[in-house]
């Protein structure tokens, strides 16, 4: 039986609300997600087989549909992107823009084209992920990090975005 669908409000309650069971470091449990998400038809990437390690089995390399341009540090990072942006768009690519954490609304943290995902994107992707998850047993989503599970919603937002 499906469960219901979130709301904007509910599905940032349920993703802030997982905060709660602590956070288990590492990347097994988002290459397991992005491995789901690629086998249910939820998100386009090339899903290939590494040696086995600790946890999830052998885990999966992912190749996103996408070139990435990630830019880390301590300080300016929004800005940097926001530059880089401007520019790429200024020269006629489509940009995708990911950043954590957001200022005012959740809503900033995923855009393309410089426009802000819909609050009934959020609602729906944080829907397909938490249903996607629902059944995993050990449970491992709850100890994601909320940058990794923001990650997964913005993976899925831009694979939605660029099918025809």
């Amino acid at each position: 039986m499906p469960r219901p669908l979130l709301s904007y409000k509910q599905a940032l309650a349920w993703l802030y609300g997982l905060q709660r069971f602590g956070i288990k470091l590492g990347l097994d449990n988002i290459r397991r997600l992005l491995d789901e998400l690629s086998r249910s038809g939820g998100f386009q990437a090339a899903v290939g087989d590494l040696p086995p390690s600790r946890g999830y089995g052998g885990p999966r390399e992912i190749a996103l549909p996408w070139k990435v341009i990630h830019v880390a540090g301590t300080n300016g990072k929004g800005s940097v992107c926001a530059m880089i942006d401007s520019i790429c768009r200024a020269q006629g690519y489509r940009t995708g823009l990911f950043i954590s954490p957001h200022l005012v609304t959740f809503r900033e943290r995923i855009r393309v084209n410089g426009e802000m995902i819909s609050e009934d994107a959020v609602a729906d992707g944080l829907t397909m992920i938490r249903d996607l998850v629902a059944d995993w047993d050990p449970h491992p989503w709850w100890q994601t990090r909320c940058d990794q599970r923001c990650s997964i919603r913005c993976f899925s937002h831009y694979s939605d975005r660029s099918r025809p």
